[in-house]
């Protein structure tokens, strides 16, 4: 694990943050701008849902996208993606264009998630395999069958890592 390993693992995981950011505070300003646009608060569902929906494509794009043109340069597209229309937010001043502004943020955010846990999975664990979603799913696995814990599994099996 070195430099550069812990300089992509920041940068993927700054970006991660900035995500969860974005989401906290479209749901912070909804109340503020609702009256301004003459909508009512409920009417911002669609933003949230055009997100979401943006996401699924993203992720779902992520993949066969990664394996044309690689991994580092489609994320570095998504973050271009999730910034460019992220900045465009800002002259918004309706709530159509609010939805399609917000729908292609998702698009990025959505290919930039899976995208940062394959360029930093391998920086954590020694076989290359991807470690850190398999922390959850061993803890649904275990949970109420008498298997051992997690933290049981992971110190059986980490003499066997490289």
């Amino acid at each position: 694990f070195g430099r550069f390993q812990f300089l992509i693992a920041l940068w993927c995981g700054f970006f991660i943050i900035i995500e969860r950011f974005d989401i906290g505070t479209t749901a912070y300003v909804v109340p503020v701008i609702a009256p301004l646009w003459h909508v009512n608060p409920a009417g911002f569902g669609l933003v949230f849902l055009s997100k979401l929906i943006g996401v699924l494509f993203g992720t779902l794009a992520a993949a066969p996208l990664a394996d044309r043109f690689g991994r580092k340069r489609v994320a570095l597209g998504a973050v271009a993606t999730f910034g460019i229309f992220e900045l465009a937010t800002l002259p918004v001043g309706a709530i159509a264009p609010f939805i399609l502004v917000r729908f292609l943020t998702g698009i990025g955010i959505g290919a930039l998630m899976p995208i940062s846990i394959a360029l930093t999975a391998p920086a954590f664990r020694g076989d290359g395999a991807a470690g850190i979603d398999s922390f959850p799913r061993r803890a649904r696995r275990s949970a109420g069958t008498g298997r051992p814990t997690p933290q049981q599994a992971d110190a059986q099996q980490r003499p066997h890592r490289g």
